[in-house]
């Protein structure tokens, strides 16, 4: 098994086991069916792909941050998820921060760069505010992940949210 896919695992059971915790009778599908939790709210089916990112900078800039390929180029299939749900870690695979986004949206994500042009739709969060003469002006995906962050796109799960009503209060 490859480091990417225990890592992509790892995110799904920190991402089931939140939900479970909030009282949520949470279905482990794996990603076959393009989603990988399912779980029901009443007569709501809610439907998450969970992307997993470690703190990285491949980029090369003045801060790490975290990076989530929504969709990628080779995927041919129809998204089937409801919800991505993306788990940001530090290096020591400890979750730090997590984002929803409703499957619907992603079409408003930017398209990767450089070595990550294969990625259609992407986002790339730093773990703190950055200060402006750090930000990559240059970068698309970034400056318009920050944007869709702000604007309400991106939604981040604090210690006092609730996953599973922000997933409901999201949905499609």
């Amino acid at each position: 098994m490859n480091q990417s896919n225990v890592k992509g695992y790892l995110g799904e059971l920190f991402v089931k086991e939140r939900l479970e915790s909030e009282g949520q009778v949470v279905e482990h599908v794996g990603n076959q069916s393009g989603y990988d939790l399912r779980y029901t709210e009443g007569e709501v089916d809610i439907r998450i792909d969970v992307k997993m990112s470690l703190l990285k900078n491949e980029f090369k800039w003045d801060f790490q941050y975290w990076g989530w390929a929504l969709k990628q180029e080779s995927k041919k299939k129809p998204i089937t998820a409801t919800h991505f749900v993306c788990v940001g870690c530090d290096e020591n695979l400890a979750l730090k921060a997590l984002f929803v986004v409703r499957a619907a949206d992603v079409a408003q994500f930017p398209q990767g760069e450089k070595q990550f042009s294969k990625v259609q739709h992407g986002l790339i969060l730093p773990p703190h505010p950055v200060a402006a003469e750090l930000c990559p002006r240059n970068s698309d995906t970034y400056q318009r992940s920050q944007a869709l962050l702000t604007q309400g796109a991106v939604l981040e799960i604090g210690p006092g949210s609730t996953l599973s009503e922000v997933l409901l209060n999201t949905r499609t």
